[in-house]
């Protein structure tokens, strides 16, 4: 198969229809100009290119920290996920992991108020506000259950040291 290249060519063209100041061979009409006055010689038809090369360059700055952040994030719950299992207390791990997740939903809270402010969405920070309130709800719910289940946890120690009986801990009255 033979090598085959191609060259696409962008280039303004000025004059006046099919007058002396027509490029040659022209057709009658210009061509379609940086209406901008920008002066780069453009088309207009292709500015939706240059934006979409701007957001690429914008994006490809940003993918290293993106992926940087996120092994971060990942063997940060990793070892966040170990304290209850190295500690033999699951509901302390609980207590870890509801608090990951409120400071998540907090973040979240506070991103979309303070982005409705810095936009002058009023339902952006009406959004915000009604999250915030629901996490403060949530959290109230879930506070209340990890003082039911301590309790219970306690009441359930003082009955099993009830059963065991004066054989409970006999190395207290050896001395």
């Amino acid at each position: 198969m033979p090598d085959v290249s191609y060259e696409i060519i962008i280039r303004e063209v000025s004059g006046g229809g099919t007058g002396s100041g027509a490029p040659s061979g022209g057709g009658g009409t210009p061509a379609p100009s940086d209406s901008g006055g920008s002066g780069k010689g453009t088309p207009s038809n292709t500015g939706w290119l240059n934006d979409i090369y701007g957001a690429y360059k914008t994006i490809k700055g940003f993918a290293p920290i993106a992926a940087a952040t996120s092994v971060a994030k990942n063997i940060f719950q990793w070892q966040i996920g170990l304290v209850g299992r190295n500690m033999g207390n699951s509901l302390v791990q609980e207590k870890i992991n509801y608090g990951m997740q409120l400071a998540g939903q907090i973040g979240s809270s506070v991103g979309m108020f303070g982005l409705g402010a810095a936009l002058g969405n009023p339902l952006m920070k009406i959004a915000g506000v009604t999250s915030g309130i629901n996490t403060l709800i949530n959290y109230a719910q879930q506070r209340e259950q990890f003082n039911y289940e301590r309790n219970m946890e306690n009441v359930s120690r003082a009955l099993l040291m009830e059963r065991a009986g004066p054989s409970f801990n006999r190395s207290r009255n050896d001395l």
